[in-house]
């Protein structure tokens, strides 16, 4: 294809991403864990309507429900509600919740979860303002704690919660930011470092986690029916961090079985039929086991043109049906999507263009995910290496890359990271010349482009990397400061700060570390002979720089 395809991969992707093409045996490679995106019709008035947004999903009998909030331009009054979506996508009646929303009084759903009967518990919280006796104008916040008996219904019994909520005798309060209820009807409540069980009963007690000082409470689940709270602990002593889901029971709120999980993962668990738990790491979703390490891919956002960037909820079904929420760009407007799997032989072919990074940042998935959906012919998949990061190795995954790259396993696109072996990859003749590529295709004008921005970029007149922006470091002084100075190297400048000790040179934002960090990046090839390996690092330059 002509370079000009290339680079429309290339000065979107490449150029704004940072990477690097590169040239090998190409592999059969076919795209799997697709996924059909199918928006759920919502009703008119909220169809594309800035005023209009989804601030959470929940699991609920066969279906899910979205917490909406919608701000009316006419009358200026915002209100909460719920909006049932069946299975199949479909969109039910909204149901209201009976919040209070008068010029004195301000109710919000604050939380809600859902039991296996139907029933569902909702915080509601309850601001506003009142005349006391004496005439002053009194503000007070209250907290109610209603189980509605089923969907639709508008009735309710109320606890008041305002005692669980007010500071203890150690002036602690306890904000309720999570909360998840069992089939049998018990209530798990969570702060961020205490959790609260409400049996069946309506009795209150506090859950003993043990050390709570060094322990974080992430969040709480039903998984398969049970109650589990999800802990990030470290110990001070050994300087060790874990992180856990302990099972509680939820008549007595004793803690049962704990479980590990993998550090890396503990903040984007997700609960759901069909494994133990899933995990998403904006890359895919992905099927987990507990107490083990192994995971599987069950959605690949990449491949199922999906900006996981924009991603505000998702539910699993299953593990071949989720509903999500996200914005999307394209509409300018959040919506609600059924994702049913496409079976891997149904999936369209197209010619693959292979990525691989240690990491796939914002800008990249966004532009990848941009190219595939713009293009019928080409499609890149990314090869996310970061999934070999473990708690003990942050840089696994770029070592794992870099062994694939030098056992021939060579994709189409590399995305370089400064822990790579750039000139060892060159030596080795990894890469193709970008030169070749832009002179051979009658399309392609290198006047178009910064050429100096190329040059700084040759090894020995080829151009192996396209970098996707640059900026400029320098110091700058005031012309009358400078003795008629026009330019200086290190030992120049130096001179002129040892002759002008009443000048301050550097501050709080450019200090000496700063200010070495930067001679030594920009000054390496004074001391390293790229050609024959030597260095210098002995020589009095150097020494002069470091003193």
């Amino acid at each position: 294809m002509k370079l000009k395809r290339i680079l429309a991969l290339g000065l979107t992707l490449v150029l704004t991403a940072g990477v690097l093409p590169a040239c090998g045996k190409k592999e059969e490679t076919k795209i799997t864990n697709v996924f059909k995106q199918t928006d759920v019709k919502l009703p008119d008035e909220y169809s594309n309507n800035w005023n209009f947004s989804i601030n959470q999903l929940y699991k609920g009998g066969d279906g899910v429900y979205a917490m909406c909030w919608y701000y009316d331009d006419k009358t200026h009054n915002q209100r909460q509600f719920l909006l049932p979506i069946g299975t199949d996508g479909s969109c039910g009646s909204e149901i209201d919740l009976g919040l209070n929303l008068d010029e004195n009084v301000n109710s919000y759903l604050q939380s809600l979860c859902f039991s296996g009967d139907g029933s569902f518990w909702a915080v509601i919280a309850s601001s506003g303002s009142y005349e006391d006796e004496s005439g002053n104008m009194m503000y007070q916040q209250n907290y109610a704690l209603r189980h509605y008996s089923e969907p639709g219904s508008d009735k309710y019994d109320e606890i008041n919660i305002d005692d669980m909520m007010q500071p203890d005798e150690n002036g602690e309060t306890f904000n309720l930011n999570y909360m998840v209820c069992d089939d049998s009807g018990n209530l798990l409540l969570g702060d961020w470092n205490k959790v609260k069980l409400m049996n069946s009963s309506g009795k209150i007690t506090d859950v003993d986690l043990g050390d709570s000082e060094n322990m974080n409470i992430q969040n709480i689940f039903n998984l398969d029916g049970k109650l589990y709270v999800s802990t990030y602990s470290y110990d001070q002593t050994s300087q060790n961090a874990a992180t856990q889901l302990i099972e509680i029971d939820g008549a007595t709120g004793k803690t049962g079985t704990t479980h590990s999980v993998p550090m890396n993962m503990s903040y984007n668990l997700i609960s759901g039929p069909g494994y133990d738990y899933y995990y998403n790491d904006n890359t895919s979703v992905w099927g987990c086991k507990f107490d083990s390490e192994e995971r599987v891919e069950l959605l690949n956002f990449i491949n199922s043109d999906i900006n996981s960037n924009n991603i505000n909820n998702l539910i699993p079904l299953s593990a071949d049906r989720f509903f999500m929420t996200n914005y999307d760009e394209i509409k300018g407007a959040q919506v609600c999507s059924l994702l049913e799997r496409i079976p891997d032989d149904q999936v369209a072919e197209r010619e693959i263009i292979t990525l691989a990074t240690s990491r796939l940042d914002y800008d990249l998935r966004n532009n990848v995910i941009s190219f595939n959906r713009s293009n019928d012919k080409y499609r890149i998949i990314v090869s996310d290496y970061s999934i070999y990061q473990t708690d003990d190795d942050w840089n696994a995954g770029t070592t794992r890359l870099n062994s694939d790259l030098v056992s021939g396993k060579i994709p189409d696109i590399l995305q370089i990271n400064e822990s790579m072996p750039y000139d060892s990859y060159i030596s080795k003749n990894l890469f193709t010349d970008l030169y070749a590529l832009m002179d051979a295709d009658e399309s392609f004008n290198r006047g178009d482009y910064l050429e100096n921005i190329f040059k700084a970029y040759e090894v020995d007149g080829k151009l192996y990397s396209i970098v996707p922006f640059f900026m400029i470091q320098t110091l700058a002084a005031k012309t009358e400061n400078l003795d008629g100075i026009k330019h200086w190297n290190v030992k120049e400048f130096m001179e002129f700060v040892k002759n002008h000790p009443d000048i301050q040179i550097f501050d709080y934002g450019y200090n000496r570390s700063s200010f070495l960090e930067s001679m030594m990046l920009f000054s390496r090839d004074s001391f390293i002979d790229r050609e024959t390996g030597e260095c210098h690092f002995d020589s009095d330059e150097f020494k002069a720089l470091l003193e």
